[in-house]
């Protein structure tokens, strides 16, 4: 969310520590509003550790599926031994996918959601959206998260507009990311 001329000298310090730009996440957010739907999904949260360690479990296993067993082992610790809610998405009684909130100042933040595959197309990630649009109007908030360039459109469709973008940064020489901008 840099200005051009500290975004300029950024890039610059990043490609002489031996970055290159990978990609960019678009920055959305959205003002919830009464819509009259009823989500059909529903947001199961985790509140034991063995839970939270399930769902972190999953969601690495859906961001990080090329990562070594060793280096998930450390994305699940850290996910599930984060102070943000986890919570499983449960449709027709069956857990179909997992979302991470975090909850600041007039905004929930979305991050780690994802829908299983083999339920994809069925609306489930809208009615999981619709759920989430409905915590943040009670809790009279915005709802914000960054999503891939190619998801873009699908949360326009939803009222989600953008806001920024963050530039995700490769260190080519470890085969690690790093999140700079």
């Amino acid at each position: 969310f840099c200005n051009e001329p500290v975004r300029d000298s950024s890039d610059h310090w990043a490609t002489r520590m031996g970055y290159r730009h990978g990609s960019v996440l678009i920055a959305v957010a959205m003002r919830p509003k009464e819509i009259g739907l009823t989500s059909s999904v529903q947001l199961e949260f985790a509140e034991t550790e063995r839970e939270r360690s399930q769902i972190a479990e999953s969601i690495a296993l859906q961001f990080f599926p090329r990562q070594t067993h060793a280096a998930r082992k450390v994305i699940v610790a850290a996910t599930a031994g984060s102070e943000l809610p986890l919570a499983k998405i449960i449709s027709e009684g069956e857990s179909v996918g997992a979302i991470m909130l975090c909850r600041t100042n007039g905004a929930i933040g979305v991050y780690n959601f994802f829908v299983e595959e083999r339920v994809r197309g069925l609306g489930i990630g809208k009615q999981t959206m619709v759920a989430v649009s409905e915590l943040a109007r009670n809790e009279q908030c915005i709802v914000c998260l960054q999503c891939d360039l190619s998801l873009y459109d699908w949360y326009e469709t939803m009222g989600f507009r953008e806001v920024g973008h963050v530039d995700i940064w490769v260190l080519d020489h470890f085969g690690t990311v790093a999140i700079i901008g």
